[in-house]
């Protein structure tokens, strides 16, 4: 048994530089909002947020592969209205008493940044023409929140911005994506 473990780590490296591996980075605005399912509580707006993310892709062979990578998520959130008012952030580190009780029909803002580990399978097809079609999933990732800021809007209290509310929002994240892609394969002249 341990001649085997052996002979598999002696020839790991040559199987993996026989295979192809990709780099690249994806960027891009997005838009982020958040609900809650309290039929007292209603979602009220979106955030437009940014990712970076840098990402590899190992092929197995033409048509399957295994993808992980490394990124930022800048500006994930969005707006809730609380038709009841009270002591909303408990947690909050708030820079003010008198936003500890809120009144009715507070508007909250969530800004959140965090950094994405996503790993998942990318599937694609023959050509078909000068189309061959990309479908990534399912793509897991694991966020970690960095920050959490938030915004505060209850007349008749002065709005305030940039409120700590990381101890409220969960430091790690999971989700799940389905992501596919047509791409344009053009003759080997026009390359």
């Amino acid at each position: 048994m341990k001649i085997l473990k052996l002979l598999s780590l002696a020839f790991l490296p040559g199987m993996l530089m026989s295979q192809e591996i990709k780099f690249s980075v994806l960027t891009g605005p997005g838009i982020s909002w958040i609900a809650s399912n309290d039929n007292q509580i209603s979602s009220s707006g979106f955030k437009i947020s940014y990712k970076a993310h840098v990402q590899a892709e190992y092929w197995f062979n033409d048509r399957y592969a295994a993808t992980g990578g490394i990124g930022l998520s800048l500006g994930q959130g969005g707006h809730l209205e609380f038709l009841k008012g009270g002591d909303l952030w408990k947690e909050a580190e708030l820079s003010d008493t008198k936003y500890k009780n809120l009144p009715d029909n507070a508007s909250l803002g969530y800004r959140m940044n965090y950094i994405d580990i996503p790993f998942g399978f990318k599937l694609r097809t023959n050509e078909f023409g000068k189309f061959r079609f990309y479908v990534h999933a399912p793509e897991f990732c694991i966020s970690l929140r960095t920050r959490a800021r938030g915004t505060i809007e209850a007349a008749p209290l002065p709005d305030t911005e940039g409120e700590d509310i990381r101890k409220m929002v969960s430091f790690l994240v999971c989700f799940t994506v389905l992501d596919w892609v047509v791409k344009c394969v053009f003759p080997q002249t026009f390359r």
